[in-house]
């Protein structure tokens, strides 16, 4: 076979690796094509595949097969020879080579189509696959991120538009809330002390519950649950108690009205705000625990008047169907049959209504919805005639312009008329256990407890309904429901946003007014003691005692002025401390403390507790020796400010080791013309007078001056000490200055001066007929003075010592002259000896008089 006809029939064929040897024999011709890489290109391999896939059944057809080359022959040995294996391209048909022919083209066609750099090739099959790829993930990514805008702009869009919504229902309408965020749609405990399985439901109902609740914890106590207090609201508060005349009877209903105006400015309704409405309806007529729980139900049904009504418009701005096939003549009957409809539907019953009508505590709707119920209606029944007669009576009491039934006093029910009811109630229980509305209605009228309460005010409404009717014991029904809130504490009632008014408002609307006041300034922090304060403060004006409506059990518990007392003080502590509110501010709260004896106290401590504000609070000395410019004398009459400063002093003068504190109790008895205590202060601040501790000087130096400037000549304190007997006083420190002059010269040894300074105080006698009448006279002295005569007897017979002494050594002789001038200073001291002998002078005085008299030779 040649080798033109093996490079023809065998493009697709192996070519030969190079080899150095194989057994020994290669044969020369081979070396030419060993300079061959063994590889095969892409259209070798598409080739191959195309032609072994020609064959019908997947196999290499032997006219595909080339004789095998010199250099394959080679590597094979010698002992294989295909060549006999190889059809000769000779004996083909012309059939066959033509037929060859064609698929070869066929081949060369297909092998074009899968060129790398063709339209089909493998190379551009990668790419457009990688590319598929990217723009798939490209456009998954880009729709995620658009549906994701999408939601934004959408959210944004809703969040705009409820705010802008509220807005405008808040102005058309007003608001919605029942009782501020703290009560509204939370579930309740059940009823305490009714019915034999009332303690198992309790346990069950707050286990259920307690998921839901939030236990006041150490930081709700610090004031960390409710945010910081606005300044602005601080000052609005002040501003009303600044108006407050306590000398007159202010108006109690202003003031609350004003303080509601401030819970409301706050943006938003909550408990403080409901306070003040419920206080408004208590307080005045607060004169027993049934005129309170008639307080406390009439506010509940304006609150759920004012619910429905607001409930009513908001749908009604919604689009909502309020329209009812009854057209009635009073608006709330209107608005109650449209409330029922929005909450109950097609499948409203007449007992729905009644509902209502009795919750809301106008029993002139619940008539004329009665009246507009055909004679043959099923609901009614039986019930109707009973139920109408009764609620005609209340209407009756009520008034076409009453608000409420209980507005005209306890809505009483015949004993007949209760028994038929109770038995309606009993049977309906048994007989329709899901007509709920229909049980509570009969429960109502028949005095019974309500059952599966949504609210808060719903539980207090019914239990304070059922207590007022209680014909034995009301006060004792009505302390059960106090007891019963408290028992469950504050974490049954609490909630996230409610913070000590979820607990506050029950304990109110039950007449726990301590427990409310004190929990509220403790677990409220300074936000709530805020608002307990000028809670307290109202009590006090309206003279309602501030105590809790619970079974006596014989504690000593606080009075009504105790807890107003700690309220106030506590609170203008914290105002003190604040330099934006500062002491004016503490002031007026103090002024509004019961008692005259502890706010005088309170004012007392609060100039002690500011000793660099006492020129603001207690003002200063006129030229006329008069206090002026004090504040507190814009609130007080001048008795009462003697009295604050003058306590204040008296504080000052137990801390008279600081010398500043010294400084402001003079300051301060001076500003409080109490210039007895003035004048004894400063006698105890310079004695004793042979002292020489630090700052004796100091006050020696002022009380000369005092001395000088305000009783040598005639002057308001001069005349103040006379008036009160007290000129002893003036003597007293005239004689203290005079004894530190003796004391002062004699360490500076001129003892004649110094004895002759102590000879003008006529303390000691100088001749035997004076010993009695100074004996006598030393009874009446200054206490100080007393105290210091053993050392200043000792101190003049020292000075006579020093005057013999110098006397006898500077004389040229004894002369006549000499020797009497020495017996004269001998007789001194003998005296002087004598008169510490009458006057019982201690022991050492006595003796180092002696030994001093018996140096005298």
């Amino acid at each position: 076979m040649t080798a033109g006809t093996n490079n023809n029939n065998n493009n697709n064929s192996l070519v030969v690796v190079q080899h150095s040897s194989l057994n020994g024999v290669i044969d020369t011709g081979v070396a030419a094509v060993s300079t061959s890489h063994w590889q095969r290109s892409f259209s070798e391999l598409a080739a191959s595949s195309i032609r072994n896939s020609s064959s019908p059944w997947g196999t290499t057809t032997t006219s595909s097969l080339g004789p095998p080359s010199a250099a394959a022959q080679a590597l094979l040995g010698p002992r294989t020879d295909l060549t006999g294996l190889t059809l000769s391209a000779q004996t083909r048909s012309n059939a066959s080579q033509q037929q060859h022919e064609q698929e070869q083209q066929q081949n060369r066609l297909r092998i074009d189509q899968f060129a790398p750099n063709s339209e089909y090739g493998i190379e551009r099959s990668y790419d457009n696959h990688r590319d598929a790829i990217l723009e798939r993930i490209l456009r998954k990514q880009r729709d995620q991120t658009e549906q994701r805008l999408e939601n934004l702009v959408a959210k944004r869009l809703e969040e705009n538009w409820n705010v802008e919504r509220e807005r405008w229902k808040k102005h058309l309408v007003g608001n919605r809330n029942l009782g501020g965020p703290s009560v509204v749609g939370q579930t309740l405990l059940p009823a305490i002390g009714y019915g034999s399985d009332s303690i198992n439901t309790r346990q069950q109902h707050h286990q259920q519950q307690q998921g839901h609740l939030m236990m006041m914890n150490d930081s709700t106590r610090n004031g960390q649950l409710v945010q910081d207090c606005d300044l602005k609201i601080v000052k609005a508060h002040l501003d009303i108690v600044c108006e407050i005349d306590n000398k007159s009877s202010p108006d109690m209903f202003r003031v609350m009205e004003q303080f509601e105006k401030v819970a409301l400015s706050e943006g938003n309704v909550g408990g403080y705000q409901t306070a003040w409405l419920l206080l408004r309806e208590v307080l005045p007529n607060c004169r027993t625990p049934v005129d309170g729980a008639l307080g406390t139900l009439t506010h509940l049904c304006r609150q759920y008047q004012g619910y429905i009504r607001n409930r009513v418009k908001t749908a009604s701005l919604k689009g909502q169907d309020i329209s009812t096939p009854v057209q009635y003549s009073n608006g709330l009957s209107s608005s109650i049959a449209a409330f029922v409809k929005l909450t109950t539907g097609s499948n409203a019953t007449v007992w729905d209504t009644l509902y209502y009508c009795l919750r809301c505590g106008d029993a002139v709707a619940a008539v004329e919805v009665l009246s507009s119920i055909p004679a043959g209606n099923t609901d009614l029944a039986s019930e109707r005639n009973v139920i109408q007669h009764i609620l005609e009576d209340f209407s009756r009491r009520q008034g076409t312009n009453g608000v409420c039934i209980f507005q005209g006093g306890i809505p009483m029910i015949g004993a007949q008329e209760r028994s038929t009811v109770l038995n309606m109630y009993e049977n309906a229980k048994n007989m329709e256990p899901n007509n709920t509305n229909k049980i509570a209605v009969l429960a109502l009228l028949s005095g019974q407890q309500l059952e599966a309460v949504p609210t808060i005010e719903d539980y207090l409404f019914g239990c304070l309904w059922s207590a007022v009717q209680d014909r034995e014991d009301p006060v004792g029904r009505i302390k059960e429901v106090g007891e019963s809130i408290r028992k469950w504490g504050p974490s049954y009632f609490a909630t996230d946003d409610a913070g000590a008014w979820g607990y506050c408002l029950p304990l109110l609307s039950a007449q726990q007014f301590r427990t409310t006041l004190s929990f509220l300034a403790e677990a409220g922090g300074f936000r709530g003691l805020l608002e307990a304060v000028h809670l307290g403060i109202v009590f006090s004006m309206a003279n309602v005692e501030i105590a809790d409506i619970v079974k006596d059990d014989g504690s000593n518990d606080p009075t009504s002025r105790d807890v107003v007392t700690f309220l106030l003080t506590n609170y203008a502590q914290r105002l003190e401390s604040d330099p934006s509110t500062g002491l004016s501010a503490a002031l007026q709260y103090l002024l509004r403390i019961p008692s005259d004896k502890v706010m005088h106290q309170q004012i007392a401590a609060l100039v002690v507790r500011s000793p660099d504000q006492v020129g603001f609070l207690a003002g200063s000395i006129d030229p006329l020796y008069r206090r002026q410019n004090a504040e507190l004398d814009k609130f007080l009459s001048p008795k009462d400010v003697d009295e604050i400063l003058d306590a204040a002093a008296d504080t000052f003068k137990h801390q008279s080791a600081d010398s500043n504190k010294a400084m402001r109790a003079a300051e301060l008895y001076m500003l409080a013309q109490n210039y007895p205590k003035l004048i004894n202060f400063l006698i105890q601040l310079i004695s004793p007078p042979d002292s020489l501790e630090n700052g004796k000087d100091f006050w020696n130096n002022q009380a000369r001056i005092f001395l000088e400037q305000y009783l040598t000549n005639r002057s308001t304190v001069v005349e103040s000490l006379e008036r009160a007997n007290k000129m002893n006083l003036c003597y007293a420190l005239k004689t203290m200055l005079q004894l530190r002059q003796f004391y002062d010269l004699r360490r500076q040894g001129k003892f004649e001066e110094a004895f002759s300074v102590v000879v003008t105080t006529e303390l000691i006698p100088l001749r035997q007929e004076q010993v009695d009448s100074k004996t006598s006279a030393l009874k009446d002295l200054h206490l100080a003075l007393k105290e210091a005569f053993p050392s200043m007897l000792t101190a003049a017979v020292e000075c006579l010592y020093e005057k013999f002494r110098r006397l006898k050594s500077e004389s040229r002789g004894v002369t006549m002259e000499v020797e009497t001038h020495l017996r004269e200073i001998a007789m001194y001291a003998r005296i002087i000896f004598i008169f510490s002998s009458f006057t019982n002078m201690p022991g050492t005085c006595r003796n180092n008089i002696s030994q001093i008299r018996a140096a005298m030779v």
